[in-house]
């Protein structure tokens, strides 16, 4: 059984996945990390997670090959990429995404983005908020229910 704990900045993936790995006693595997250590990046965001997905599929199949439950966490791979792993594996997804973000909420709290302007929070809170709607309208396209 394999969990993946996907969506867009600063919206709890890593606590998330951190806290189901403990309670079920399951290997955590952090994917941002993996991919910031692989050759090759694309510089363009949007371009990771086609990039990285064969990275994500030979992962998966290694830790299928173990029989190890996993917990994957990370911000490198999309809805359309976890239909079609599901079709060889057997997972559970869950992408996290706010609608209601603001720069404010952005500035009261720990991270990378505390040392951001005011205008540059503002842009990442819309982005959080795009990015969050695109996700939600990808896993109803393809069937990764919402609940």
């Amino acid at each position: 059984m394999f969990y993946f704990i996907g969506g867009t900045s600063r919206t709890g993936k890593s606590t998330t996945a951190k806290k189901l790995a403990d309670e079920r006693n399951l290997q955590l595997v952090e994917l941002d990390t993996i991919r910031n250590q692989l050759p090759n990046r694309p510089d363009v965001p949007d371009k990771i997670p086609e990039w990285f997905y064969p990275h994500l599929e030979k992962i998966a199949q290694e830790k299928n090959n173990t029989k190890l439950s996993c917990v994957f966490e990370g911000d490198c791979f999309y809805p359309e990429q976890m239909a079609k792993l599901a079709k060889q594996f057997f997972l559970k997804v869950c992408f996290l995404g706010s609608s209601t973000i603001d720069a404010s909420l952005l500035r009261n709290t720990n991270g990378w983005h505390q040392y951001k302007n005011d205008v540059e929070l503002v842009e990442l809170a819309t982005m959080i908020k795009d990015v969050s709607e695109k996700f939600k309208t990808k896993c109803l396209e393809n069937n990764l229910y919402l609940s």
